[in-house]
């Protein structure tokens, strides 16, 4: 039934892209003006650009440096272009002009920096035929301090799977962990991303840009991008020598906890083409407290039935936090060459609750879903906790020939140490009980023929070399074996551009190999050798999408994926405890790869007073892989070792079904600088096999924020901003209790949040930004059905942050 109702919403949803289509062919006939925005300088194309007709019709030029308007009924129009680092540019386009063809408009540098410029746009997608989301500058801002997953789980299709309040992940459309590739500058990221409790490794607060693809994009990125790939990078590097940059301290109540960032960049005098960005941050807290009623610790500690709505510190789950990111590059007409490096710390607590010590007292913490006791908060994290550590290095090289083709080499290696620490007796406890560092070396190569065509081709390839090793020092055995992966990809894009429509067709094969040696607990040796060859993997994989704006009102995209993957070495053959999520973990040699089909459309329409974005998504995946919650004679199973009883988890493989979709509708009233925005967002995932639901899917969730924003282009205040936020969380209900440990999901929940900040012009150069900002206001307890610690604790809460920016 379930499935039938999905298809008829599909039906329903292509049935409005092509009423809507049809509209907007009928409102976007008339003269079109092409332009094309490009550095007077250097002649390179300017994505990001904002072009306005008649001060009213606003555009953001695309990858490529264009933007297509409808032609007005008079014989001229005004036509203004600004930029970030540019001089405002504007000129009187005559209708003659409006016949197609491109206008090429050049723009000089600015050598001072501009006023605030109010702008109702994004910056353009990496892939113009994508189904993308973008996180403002201004949201980045505000996030500062807030991890990866946190700053994504507002935008629309996105949420969160954690462990605890400090281990998040970002999950796309259902999907998390190794089906999602995160992109950090470039690199894609490796680490040991296969675990839930394992959070990127990276300072989300050194982004400037942060982009999330929802389709399934392999050819372009690799294997793996089941759920959709997260771009994450640094500003581009700056145009002028002069030094610049900004600072941003940051703090909050709960936890208790500081931080800081620092960015310069300049050029370099000797060398007039040379530029450098340099950024450090860190952080430092403590332990968090839940939402509910204000109690101490020895009250409630007496008698903690008796106060099941009071709120309790969740002991030992403080952080630490280090980063610091170095790029440079030269440029010139002919080719650009850059290197960027980047390290990582970070040492997270893991909650003392999650690790319980006798098999009677497992059940009662999953019957109450609380701690007995806690004390008070500290700032010390002890074991159990997680530390780690990682390195990137990349250097890169284009080439762009006389016919405006290009040529792209790229190396970059990566270096992840993680260590995990349980409480051990004597000398011991200073010793991880799991030690894992991987090295990966990758390489990549694309050439693309000039973007002045209409026809495009892009073909590259692309290997890597990896090896994971433990730490023979653990006196431990570790959950996941040593391995070394190879992969090796070959792909080729075509496009097709036009002012008003892009196709896009894509075809890539992949291979990869796997060779894998461990002993498990009890001394058996298990992997390659015990089987007597490595396991070798390959697929072909194909993207077919489309944008059409018919109109400067309406945008339409669709995509249509197939994707894969290779089992992860945990899902084939993890074997023991897994420290920072408390489970004890069994895999399936016998898994087989996954793949996936998707079909992905968005409907974009912008006006003056009203934008709205709906998308919509159906995905098959043959061979899913889970990991679901073990029960054994009814009860959950679990497993007994030294130091307590854990809950088993066990990988398993069954078709599914993914369906969902999202909408956002934001009202710009004609009260000035006044905005309403309504968000909404849906996920089913079906287990062909049983007809039942897989575990760890998002509930649906709905938000609404209400913002008064203003800027003054004066000295002093020159931004004022407050805004209110609600969130509700309904409760799971495709939910099947007989692959859980608890027979009940939890109860919907709403929150409240409020922002506020104040902008100061201090002179051309120099501003400073304050902002103080709310979460879980009204300190609502609750809990989140896809944290892993909600068997034992709920979700954080009241939170109150402060942070403070200085540009210069």
């Amino acid at each position: 039934m379930k499935t039938i109702v999905a298809k008829l919403w599909l039906l329903l949803f292509c049935g409005l892209l092509l009423s809507t289509s049809a509209f907007a062919q009928k409102q976007g006939e008339g003269r079109r003006l092409v332009v094309l925005i490009v550095d007077e300088k250097t002649g390179e194309s300017l994505p990001g650009a904002v072009v306005s007709l008649n001060k009213k019709d606003f555009q953001v030029t695309d990858i490529e440096g264009k933007a297509s308007f409808a032609f007005p009924s008079s014989k001229a129009a005004k036509l203004a272009v600004q930029m970030l680092g540019y001089q405002p540019y504007e000129t009187q386009v005559k209708k003659e002009q409006a016949n197609g063809k491109t206008l090429r408009i050049q723009i000089k540098e600015q050598v001072e920096s501009l006023d605030d410029v109010t702008v109702i746009a994004n910056k353009p997608r990496t892939v113009a035929t994508s189904i993308a989301v973008q996180v403002s500058q201004a949201r980045l801002k505000e996030s500062t301090g807030k991890n990866l997953a946190e700053i994504l789980s507002q935008l629309p299709g996105l949420s969160s799977i954690s462990t605890g309040a400090t281990i998040m992940k970002p999950v796309i459309q259902g999907m998390h962990s190794s089906r999602i590739l995160l992109i950090n500058n470039g690199v894609r990221q490796e680490g040991q991303q296969w675990g839930a409790d394992h959070a990127p490794e990276v300072d989300a607060s050194s982004a400037t840009e942060l982009e999330v693809i929802k389709g399934a994009e392999s050819i372009r990125y690799g294997a793996g991008a089941i759920g959709g790939v997260i771009l994450l990078n640094s500003a581009s590097l700056p145009k002028g020598d002069k030094l610049s940059g900004n600072a941003a301290i940051r703090s909050g109540l709960n936890p208790y906890r500081a931080g800081m960032n620092v960015d310069l960049m300049g050029g370099g005098d000797f060398l007039s083409n040379f530029r450098w960005r340099a950024q450090l941050g860190g952080g430092y807290g403590g332990d968090y407290a839940t939402g509910g009623t204000s109690m101490k610790a020895k009250d409630y500690n007496a008698n903690p039935s008796k106060y099941p709505k009071s709120s309790y510190v969740l002991n030992n789950t403080g952080s630490r936090e280090l980063s610091a990111a170095f790029t440079a590059g030269f440029k010139t007409k002919q080719y650009e060459v850059s290197a960027f490096g980047s390290y990582y710390h970070t040492e997270l607590g893991v909650f003392f609750g999650s690790h319980i010590g006798n098999l009677e007292d497992l059940y009662d913490r999953f019957e109450t879903g609380r701690p007995d006791r806690y004390f008070d908060r500290s700032f010390e994290i002890q074991n159990p906790r997680q530390q780690v550590n990682h390195v990137i290095g990349r250097v890169d090289g284009k080439w762009i020939f006389d016919n405006d083709s290009r040529l792209k080499v790229q190396y970059d290696y990566q270096k992840d140490v993680r260590k995990e620490f349980e409480i051990r007796k004597g000398d011991n406890n200073n010793l991880p009980v799991l030690g894992l560092t991987l090295d990966t070396h990758s390489l990549q190569a694309g050439w693309e023929t000039s973007k002045r065509n209409d026809w495009r081709l892009v073909v590259g390839s692309s290997g890597s070399y990896q090896v994971n090793k433990s730490d023979d020092n653990t006196r431990f055995v570790p959950i996941v074996p040593n391995f070394l992966a190879e992969n090796v990809g070959l792909w080729v894009i075509g496009k097709y551009a036009k002012p008003t429509f892009e196709v896009e067709a894509g075809a890539r094969y992949d291979y990869k190999y796997l060779h894998a040696d461990g002993y498990d607990n009890i001394g058996n040796r298990y992997g390659s050798v015990i089987e007597k060859k490595a396991k070798q993997y390959n697929s072909p994989t194909f993207t077919l999408s489309a944008m059409y704006a018919p109109s400067n009102l309406l945008r339409l995209h669709t995509n249509l994926g197939l994707a894969w993957r290779a089992p992860e070495v945990s899902e084939l053959y993890s074997s023991g405890l897994h420290h920072g999520a408390g489970t004890f973990e069994l895999g399936d040699k016998n898994l087989k790869p996954e793949q996936g089909l998707k079909w992905s459309n968005e409907i974009q329409l912008n006006s003056t007073y009203l934008s709205i974005n709906s998308s919509g998504f159906v995905q098959w995946i043959k061979n899913y892989i889970y990991a679901q919650p073990s029960r054994k004679n009814g009860k959950p199973e679990t497993q007994q070792l030294v130091n307590g009883f854990f809950p088993v988890f066990r990988y398993k493989q069954n078709p599914a079904f993914f369906y969902g979709g999202d909408l956002v509708i934001t009202v710009r009233p004609p009260i000035e600088n006044l905005s309403y925005t309504l968000q909404g967002e849906w996920i089913r995932a079906e287990n062909l096999d049983t007809h039942g639901y897989f575990p760890y899917i998002p509930s649906d969730k709905y938000s609404q924020k209400l913002e008064w924003s203003k800027i003054y282009n004066r000295s002093g205040i020159n931004k004022l901003s407050i805004a209110v936020m609600h969130q509700y969380v309904t409760k799971q209900k495709n939910f099947d209790p007989s692959i859980d440990f608890v027979d009940v999901t939890p109860d919907a929940y709403h929150l409240v949040g409020l922002n506020a900040s104040l902008g100061l012009r201090i002179n051309k150069m120099q501003r400073l930004e304050i902002s103080l900002m709310a979460d879980n206001l009204l300190n609502e307890l609750y809990k989140e059905y896809t944290n892993r610690f909600r068997y034992y604790a709920h979700e954080k809460g009241r939170d109150i942050q402060l942070r403070m920016r200085y540009e210069f």
